[in-house]
């Protein structure tokens, strides 16, 4: 899950543009999250190879229906992103209204992604092929997939955390003299050491006699 962390040097009361441009930039990076999510979620139909030609008989806008149905995507999908929200809002200047919050759940939720989707599986599978996921979705065997998948999900979630904390000390090790050199180096560019003022001082003005 990605994590939205915001950084503000805002004023207290910001304009009315400040707030538009943190509410656009927030809005930016949920619908990019979005995106990966839906992507994540269809990875099973990606492929590296050349995309296949539109099937004669493409899939059905009811059997899409039931294959939504069944795995629960659409309401995956919807819950995720609601908690983004929720993840990003925590993380948000305060001053950001609370029916601003309210307005982007409900537009969230407003979403049509079942029908944003179906001309994909329209054009990527037949009324056969669909036929048959649907079969085997509805086998013992497919069931059983639906109930284990997000306890697979989140086990391989802790496994990649943990893998990538441990390569990241790993490197860290390897380039340890080079990083602290580099941020040594950095500091002092950012904190220079006064200069020695070497202008001569001025002569004093002669008395007169």
């Amino acid at each position: 899950m990605s994590r939205f962390i915001f950084k503000t040097d805002f004023p207290i009361r910001p304009t009315q543009r400040t707030l538009t441009s943190e509410a656009t930039h927030m809005t930016t990076k949920l619908l990019l999250a979005c995106t990966l999510l839906c992507a994540t979620l269809h990875a099973q139909t990606q492929q590296t190879q050349p995309a296949p030609t539109t099937p004669a008989h493409p899939a059905t806008v009811e059997q899409i229906h039931q294959y939504y149905a069944i795995t629960h995507s659409i309401e995956t999908a919807h819950k995720v992103m609601d908690q983004m929200v929720t993840a990003m809002q925590s993380t948000a200047p305060s001053y950001l209204p609370q029916n601003f919050w309210d307005d982007l759940r409900q537009s969230i939720n407003a979403v049509d992604l079942e029908g944003a989707f179906i001309p994909a599986y329209q054009k990527y599978f037949s009324e056969e092929d669909m036929n048959a996921v649907l079969g085997f979705y509805k086998s013992p065997a497919g069931q059983h997939m639906l109930e284990a998948q997000p306890l697979i999900s989140s086990y391989a979630q802790q496994e990649l955390r943990e893998i990538g904390q441990k390569i990241g000390q790993e490197v860290y090790l390897r380039h340890k003299d080079e990083i602290e050199a580099a941020r040594n180096k950095y500091e002092e560019s950012q904190h220079p050491e006064a200069t020695p003022d070497t202008t001569p001082a001025p002569t004093p003005p002669t008395q007169k006699q």
